[in-house]
């Protein structure tokens, strides 16, 4: 059995009132040692959470209770706003409790603070409110168990019904979320040819989470979607171009502009060494990113 963590605190103090350091050092070594890890960053995509809760059917795999397809509940948070409040930043004052208790998310079983693997080994469901709860332990230290995954065919989150609400009434996908996971339920659950769109946010999340400066990566990934603007120029209006009032024009961007300014960027860079990397740690180029990729989610 493992010795009580209390008293091993009490012998390395003890030790210490006795001016015996090396040998409160051994003592943390043998009975209490910090683990170093090498912390992998937590990368994935809609698609890919949304196939993980299609994968364990939809329920809490650390309770074994059903959870629902986020974009219904912002479905009743739109026709019943005061009643079901939501909240952008999801302020718990301020948003339904519904929303904490009944989203999933995806968590790691072994937690990456320790070590763990960020890849569908480690992934499972959970809720909002079970996911920060566990936070960085494992399910051993906090007495948990993992539940049996669910069977899609049997209970789909109402993601089916989700997607018949929305199919009724269009006007509820002028909601950029509700847009967004009608897409992804859509090309998740019923397997349509929306692989290319989720394709290309997968490239842009890359890029998005790349510490790592890449200027090739930036052009490899802009090709492979086809967004190589080598007329960049007539997509703005300033000239000579100014790169930071074009930039000041991201808010109301479409696509395509988007586009373009990556590549405005990525020529300032080859005319001016080194500026490429300077706007990206002034954090000018991430935003850009983040456009595209909340642009492609919500197109048809």
């Amino acid at each position: 059995m493992d010795k009580d963590k209390s008293l091993v605190i009490s012998d390395i103090a003890n030790m210490l009132l006795e001016d015996k350091e090396i040998t409160a050092k051994e003592i943390i070594k043998n009975e209490y040692p910090h683990t170093y890890f090498e912390i992998e960053k937590r990368t994935y995509t809609m698609v890919q959470k949304m196939n993980q809760f299609i994968h364990d059917g939809f329920i809490d795999r650390y309770t074994g209770k059903k959870l629902l397809n986020p974009g219904i509940l912002k479905v009743i948070s739109h026709y019943f706003p005061n009643e079901f409040p939501y909240h952008p930043h999801w302020k718990m004052t301020e948003t339904h409790i519904a929303y904490w208790e009944l989203i999933p998310t995806l968590d790691h079983i072994y937690p990456i603070a320790k070590g763990g693997r960020d890849d569908d080994r480690n992934w499972v469901t959970t809720s909002m409110k079970n996911n920060s709860i566990k936070s960085n332990y494992t399910i051993d230290e906090i007495h948990w168990q993992l539940y049996p995954k669910g069977d899609i065919d049997e209970w789909d989150g109402l993601t089916a019904l989700f997607i018949k609400l929305v199919d009724k009434d269009k006007k509820l996908l002028k909601d950029g979320y509700i847009k967004s996971w009608y897409n992804v339920s859509k090309g998740c659950l019923y397997k349509e040819e929306t692989n290319e769109k989720y394709d290309k946010i997968s490239l842009f999340e890359q890029l998005n989470r790349n510490e790592v400066l890449d200027l090739e990566l930036f052009y490899e990934v802009l090709e492979h979607c086809d967004a190589l603007k080598i007329n960049y120029r007539e997509y703005m209006t300033t000239s000579p171009i100014n790169c930071d009032d074009e930039l000041l024009r991201l808010p109301t961007a479409d696509y395509e502009f988007c586009c373009a300014l990556l590549i405005m960027l990525l020529r300032e860079d080859h005319f001016s060494n080194g500026s490429f990397d300077r706007r990206q740690r002034r954090g000018q180029v991430k935003p850009i990113i983040e456009r595209i990729i909340n642009l492609l989610a919500q197109k048809d």
